[in-house]
């Protein structure tokens, strides 16, 4: 399977909202409104296109992703990209610290890498999703290695949960065409996020815990990383994004 559908469908985009345009400066309908709606039209699902592929939080059939967190008064804490020896001991141990439990999104190969990491994750009591095999950008690549992607990841998931794997999200947050269909090949749902700390920038603690105050609404789902990048700060920040979370009487909630 070699076919690119995102990169068709883009094309076929562009392609036609160009035509428009071109159709249009040519006088083609002949009343002005009519080609200014032409021209719109085109354009705006070009724009709906690139808005899904490339937002997270985007999509134009309702129902397909979770957005946010059960529950009035709560958010979800979510943590990219890991297992590794260098970021997962500290953030398990800020976790148990602060008695939260999150969802961690993991890498399969980092999985097969660090078995004994995964363990613990689940072990501590958080639920773990499909982060795809090798944590590749999905939208361009082919039917066939999007397939691989989360099929090879959750083999290496599959020890971990023998109930199985219920959540998904893709590196970025970018969706490819056809992803639904993977999706519901594996029973897996799609999982956004509405706070992104940007934590892997290493912004400081003081600036980590700043972002996350000015996130703090019942309904979040927040973005954290495991991942060295992070140079430890997520997991010395979370313990103060915690306490202040509970000071504004938000509590702390696996995805329902």
């Amino acid at each position: 399977m070699t076919s690119r559908p995102t990169l068709l469908a883009l094309t076929t985009a562009a392609t036609l909202a160009l035509a428009a345009s071109l159709v249009a400066a040519l006088g083609v309908p002949s009343a002005a409104g009519a080609r200014v709606a032409l021209v719109l039209g085109a354009w705006g699902v070009f724009s709906a296109l690139v808005a899904y592929l490339f937002l997270p939080g985007f999509d134009p059939i309702p129902g397909r992703m979770t957005r946010h967190a059960p529950g009035s008064s709560t958010v979800a804490l979510t943590i990219d990209d890991g297992p590794h020896p260098e970021s997962t001991p500290g953030i398990l141990d800020a976790l148990e610290r602060s008695r939260v439990r999150a969802t961690f999104f993991l890498v399969g190969s980092a999985v097969e890498r660090w078995p004994e990491l995964a363990r613990r994750i689940v072990a501590a009591g958080h639920a773990i999703g499909n982060h795809t095999q090798r944590h590749r950008l999905l939208p361009f690549r082919t039917t066939g290695q999007l397939a691989d992607e989360i099929a090879a990841c959750q083999r290496a998931l599959a020890p971990l949960a023998p109930t199985g794997i219920r959540w998904f999200r893709p590196p970025h947050g970018f969706k490819p065409i056809g992803l639904h269909r993977e999706l519901r090949r594996h029973h897996l749902r799609l999982v956004s996020w509405q706070g992104a700390l940007r934590d892997t920038d290493a912004p400081g603690v003081p600036a980590l815990v700043a972002r996350a105050e000015k996130l703090a609404q019942p309904g979040r789902i927040l973005l954290l990383h495991d991942n060295p990048n992070c140079r430890g700060q997520t997991a010395a920040a979370i313990p103060r994004i915690v306490e202040r979370y509970r000071q504004l009487g938000l509590e702390f909630a696996l995805l329902g």
